[in-house]
């Protein structure tokens, strides 16, 4: 079936022949308009099989396909914030984005209050339904579509978020040009899981009453109309002619997006991805591994690279209740003990250290610059044996101790067991012996939920929604799972109610500030950082700066802005 998205692609591009030229920085300085409209972009991130359309259904790489499709009420703003633009906010592929970093997609503005989050509807914006009048024809999107599109995220699988089952949904209704979210509590998350979740994008009545989950009925306001899905093979869009947006590239408008037509295979095989990559039949490929940028290099050196960090890094928890591990000044012992630089280059090749409780790589962070922060917090993450041993004999431990770590081998592709392991030779240095406990995943979900049964406890934390990562902390309720390191501190439980209560974003920002370093300092968690990988695109590839993603899985926004130079391409010998 891989030759059939090869003959497409092939066909599509003998067919068309394009060319642009632009600028280094920004949205690409433009030639002439028609040098930039037209082709095919084939493009890879993870190729999996074409499941069911609907993203009601919480399937992750639905909301990857679906996302030049379907839109949502706000997306990040890579344009502006981006690399190709102030280069201020990098963390794109969350799903929790600022408000601050956001622009607004079917909303074009919105307001959020205690009561009520009102979004006002864009004008101009319309189903486009071409090639699916057996579902629908094509008609303006509205805000009554948008309430019925939100009431039906919210009762299928989100119940929990309505009043009346402890959530904070009264209801959600249009009013004139504004959809409105009428709320009984001040929910800091509510926004974010509304508006901008990859999950919550929008599908018309017609859609859900012909059934959503069939590609074949697909019909959206986003930038590209849905041509097949071929299971096996690909997943393949045509341009919307009816698109709403348009960019401004050195003073002249232009409608977008600019490509005819992108291709989305299913290549399951490490190896062909990166043959289809190097041989050109890939323009872009978002997931390349570390492992191959050597060999990348030489066979390929005009190819362009950009990395890209997970949002789920890789973290230890210190269990409390442990006699030792009791003490604060063990833990932040052990923890300078460890070099996570090291683990991250020798398991991963590449990725992040500074990803827990959140994302801190950029200024948008809510600590801010990291040499800014407290000595007590910057040396915790500095490789430091010497002091780390003086530490564990000043707390009354001159002959060490022992300690086990839990850890299943399946998580992060079998990646916990060589960290478990690296961790037990820089504990040794220390006079700690560190046991290494392998477990089923089953068995350590078992252990998860009880809280008791290990010393050490390896897993995979989120790192783009503070309150929910830190808040997991504040509750010592035998019914709360997420609280893995049996963390007690009151403090911590009222300044989580304070900014659960906080509708001002920088007021809450600074509230959780103040929780991050607190759990940062008492060394909740060992963070041990994230795996990164590689977007690679090839230099015909123009208006394109490398982004991995446009929020959570969303991949549509940023495609509606790239163009293909097919000359240039020829003159490579593609």
């Amino acid at each position: 079936m891989q030759n059939k998205w090869l003959a497409l692609l092939t066909g599509a591009l003998v067919l068309i022949g394009v060319s642009a030229w632009g600028s280094p920085a920004g949205e690409e300085g433009a030639a002439a308009e028609d040098s930039m409209y037209g082709g095919t972009a084939a493009l890879y991130f993870w190729g999996q099989d074409v499941p069911s359309a609907d993203t009601n259904l919480n399937q992750w790489v639905t909301r990857m396909y679906i996302s030049p499709v379907m839109q949502r009420l706000v997306e990040a703003d890579f344009v502006q914030y981006g690399p190709r633009g102030t280069g201020e906010f990098t963390n794109f592929t969350s799903d929790n984005i600022s408000p601050a970093y956001s622009r607004g997609a079917l909303a074009e503005s919105w307001e959020v209050t205690a009561d009520r989050m009102v979004f006002n509807i864009r004008d101009g914006i319309m189903w486009a339904a071409d090639g699916k009048e057996h579902i629908m024809e094509s008609r303006p999107y509205t805000a009554e579509d948008c309430a019925y599109a939100l009431n039906r995220v919210a009762d299928r699988g989100n119940a929990g978020w309505r009043t009346e089952n402890g959530g904070f949904i009264d209801s959600i209704h249009a009013e004139g040009n504004a959809c409105i979210v009428e709320t009984s509590s001040f929910n800091p998350g509510g926004f974010a899981n509304i508006a901008q979740h990859s999950g919550s994008v929008h599908y018309p009545r017609e859609v859900v009453e012909a059934d959503p989950g069939n590609w074949d009925n697909l019909v959206g306001t986003g930038p590209f109309l849905l041509k097949e899905a071929v299971v096996g093979s690909h997943i393949s869009f045509a341009r919307n002619p009816q698109y709403w947006r348009t960019t401004t590239i050195d003073g002249t408008e232009y409608q977008l997006p600019f490509i005819d037509e992108m291709i989305m295979p299913n290549l399951p095989d490490e190896t062909t991805q990166i043959a289809s990559l190097r041989t050109g039949q890939l323009d872009i490929m978002g997931t390349v591994s570390v492992k191959y940028r050597d060999t990348l290099a030489d066979t390929s050196p005009d190819l362009q690279s950009q990395g890209w960090v997970e949002i789920w890094p890789v973290v230890v928890a210190l269990n409390h209740n442990n006699e030792y591990l009791a003490n604060r000044q063990v833990r932040r012992a052990l923890m300078m003990a460890v070099d996570q630089a090291a683990i991250i280059d020798a398991v991963w090749g590449y990725g992040a250290l500074y990803n827990y409780p959140v994302d801190w790589r950029d200024g948008s962070s809510i600590l801010g610059d990291f040499s800014q922060l407290p000595d007590e917090i910057t040396e915790l993450y500095t490789y430091n044996p010497d002091k780390a041993r003086q530490m564990i004999v000043d707390a009354g431990y001159p002959d060490g101790f022992k300690l086990e770590i839990a850890f299943t081998p399946a998580a992060t592709a079998g990646t916990h067991g060589d960290i478990a392991t690296m961790m037990s030779g820089f504990f040794e240095d220390v006079g700690v012996d560190l046991e290494l406990k392998s477990h089923e995943h089953t068995a350590l979900s078992a252990l998860m939920s009880s809280r008791t049964g290990y010393d050490l406890f390896a897993t995979n934390s989120a790192s783009n929604n503070p309150l929910g990562i830190i808040g997991s902390l504040a509750s010592t309720d035998e019914s709360n799972p997420w609280n893995t390191p049996n963390y007690a501190n009151p403090e911590l439980a009222a300044l989580t109610d304070k900014a659960r209560m906080t509708v001002d974003a920088a007021e809450r920002d600074a509230v959780l500030k103040e929780m991050a370093l607190m759990v940062m300092g008492d060394v909740a968690y060992i963070p041990i950082g994230a795996s990164g990988r590689f977007v690679y695109w090839w230099p015909w590839v123009k208006n394109y700066h490398g982004e991995a993603m446009s929020g959570g899985t969303s991949i549509g926004p940023y495609m509606e802005h790239l163009w293909l130079d097919q000359s240039l391409k020829s003159e490579m010998g593609y």
